[in-house]
């Protein structure tokens, strides 16, 4: 990662493995390799324009929010539906998803959107129900003060007479 100016404040790079899966999609020519002989996207639009890479990627132990932003095991990947579902980190993790896999650019978004989706699905779905399930435990209870209402002002016997009759 290189520092920058701006938000996020670092500059993701890719280093490219020729094992993983992204490997299928990768033209070789289009990237420039590091003094390891890694492949990767630091500083893509020099190399294309035949100037010289300068910089090289770094894996830096990642802290904070981006430690769990991930989908390489379950518990990684439930953080970030979760955090997903929140409005306060849902940018950072758009952040590290669209950088994360260059080539799965357009599938990340519609995985965040698919996620926005879902969520706001949920909740609207959980306030449908505790709004109808107080309507309707309003209505039983008006019901019931309404039958002892009519009992008081209508009193009947066990013979069915009221005082009057």
């Amino acid at each position: 990662r290189v520092i920058t100016g701006g938000y996020p404040f670092r500059q993701p790079c890719k280093i490219f493995s020729s094992e993983s899966a992204s490997s299928f999609f990768l033209d070789e020519d289009n990237y420039a390799r590091d003094p390891y002989g890694r492949l990767h996207n630091c500083q893509y639009r020099e190399h294309r324009a035949g100037e010289p890479v300068t910089q090289m990627c770094q894996d830096m132990v990642q802290e904070g929010v981006q430690s769990y932003a991930h989908f390489d095991h379950i518990g990684g990947a439930v953080m970030v539906v979760l955090q997903s579902a929140l409005p306060d980190e849902f940018y950072r993790i758009i952040h590290i998803g669209l950088d994360s896999e260059p080539f799965a650019y357009g599938l990340s978004w519609l995985l965040f959107i698919g996620i926005t989706c879902l969520c706001t699905w949920l909740m609207l779905g959980i306030f449908v129900a505790v709004v109808t399930d107080t309507f309707r435990r309003e209505g039983a209870r008006q019901r019931a003060f309404r039958a002892r209402q009519a009992a008081r002002v209508n009193p009947q016997y066990e013979d069915g007479l009221t005082p009057m009759q």
